[in-house]
């Protein structure tokens, strides 16, 4: 199961479509909110949440053997509250990074809000750090439930305990290195014991958990430019990207401080390097990057730690006034891989778009396009072009 979400034209509600994986077909429509651009799935799969620009958190069921996709509902955060990241790994809850635009007085600037998977509304909320300098805010929880950390614009990084929703002091690098100064990306070890912080500088710092100290950074960086950071867990590597020197590189979890266990991969020249993906059986690694022309996807071997292949993606506008909407959104460019290791889903909000990749063969099954927009019809064409996709997120 795959949702991609969509936006439309302003004043019209954007969408979520589910994606079946054994069919490569759209198995439903959940109506979202007012341009929505980021979605998660509770870990079970059995709920979905889209964070919209209107202040507003769409969850519905999605389609199973046992009934269509669910009726979506609707869940306003608090005023002046606007949802831009979702996460969560718990069962009953899911939690939303909010940013405030200055009348949500109880925070003096961004803010973390814990939305219950039954009742459907805000239940909690916490104070976190600015946005300032940061374009993508991040948040990441402990796969336990028992702790949350936030990347703030200020260079620190935030921490929430969930048993009372109660925030830490900020955890800052700066003894560390003084050039930790933008965070861009984290993730959470898979002992809970640790978070691994992404600088934009390329360096790794880890957060100890349980004292919420920062411990280690690593000597060898990647370079500078660096945008994502991705766990795969079945070996327990870090991958990192490059978003200067189109490279990625491969770090060593286990270690008490990461080290890179191979030298970095230089991907296609002329390409940006947006974000990294695993298929669930711990094959492969993939690097999705974008190119003045289009996106295409590389497959690295997860065992030897080398490049595969490539995979390029059509290239095709589907809406030249969606242009300027996809250049500014977030994520202009996603991607997921299924559950059964058998897909790899590539959102393309330009192309309108969502493309649908056969990893066994590493080639391209078909590009599904997403539900038709309220634009007005481009060219000769009959029917409005789609919607254009800003997020792909895929389930068990």
């Amino acid at each position: 199961m795959a949702i991609v979400v969509s936006q439309n034209a302003a004043g019209n509600p954007g969408s979520g479509m589910q994606i079946d994986v054994s069919g490569d077909s759209n198995m439903g429509i959940a109506r979202a909110g007012q341009q929505p651009i980021h979605a998660a799935l509770i870990p079970r799969g059995n709920r979905a949440f889209v964070a919209n620009t209107d202040g507003t958190v769409t969850a519905f069921s999605p389609a199973s053997f046992f009934g269509p996709i669910g009726t979506p509902v609707t869940v306003s955060l608090p005023s002046g509250l606007t949802p831009q990241f979702l996460y969560s790994t718990e069962s009953g809850t899911m939690y939303a990074l909010a940013t405030n635009d200055g009348t949500f007085s109880q925070c003096v600037a961004s803010a973390v809000v814990a939305i219950d998977l039954i009742s459907s509304v805000v239940t909690k909320t916490a104070c976190v750090g600015p946005d300032a300098g940061l374009q993508k805010r991040a948040l990441t929880e402990t796969p336990d439930g028992r702790k949350i950390y936030v990347v703030n614009g200020d260079g620190t990084v935030s921490s929430i305990n969930t048993v009372d929703f109660s925030t830490n002091p900020p955890v800052s690098p700066a003894a560390l290195n003084p050039a930790l100064t933008t965070p861009v990306s984290l993730v959470a070890s898979l002992d809970n014991s640790r978070v691994f912080v992404l600088d934009a500088s390329g360096l790794i710092w880890t957060i100890t958990t349980f004292n919420d100290q920062a411990t280690a950074v690593t000597t060898n960086a990647a370079t500078g430019g660096a945008n994502f950071i991705f766990l795969e867990a079945s070996r327990n590597r870090l991958y990192t990207t490059s978003s200067s020197s189109n490279t990625v590189a491969i770090f060593d979890a286990a270690a008490t401080v990461p080290q890179t266990v191979a030298v970095p991969l230089t991907l296609p020249l002329g390409s940006t390097p947006v974000m990294i993906t695993a298929l669930p059986d711990g094959s492969r690694v993939y690097v999705l990057s974008s190119t003045a022309t289009g996106a295409f996807v590389t497959a690295i071997n997860a065992l030897s730690e080398r490049i595969t292949g490539t995979i390029a993606l059509p290239g095709a506008t589907a809406n030249p006034n969606a242009v300027p909407i996809c250049q500014a959104a977030r994520y202009p460019l996603s991607m997921a891989a299924a559950g059964d290791s058998h897909r790899l889903y590539v959102a393309d909000c330009v192309a309108g778009s969502t493309n649908i990749i056969d990893t066994t063969k590493n080639s391209l099954v078909l590009s599904l396009k997403s539900p038709t927009s309220a634009y007005s019809p481009v060219g000769s064409a009959t029917y409005p072009p789609p919607q254009n996709p800003v997020w792909v997120v895929a389930g068990p």
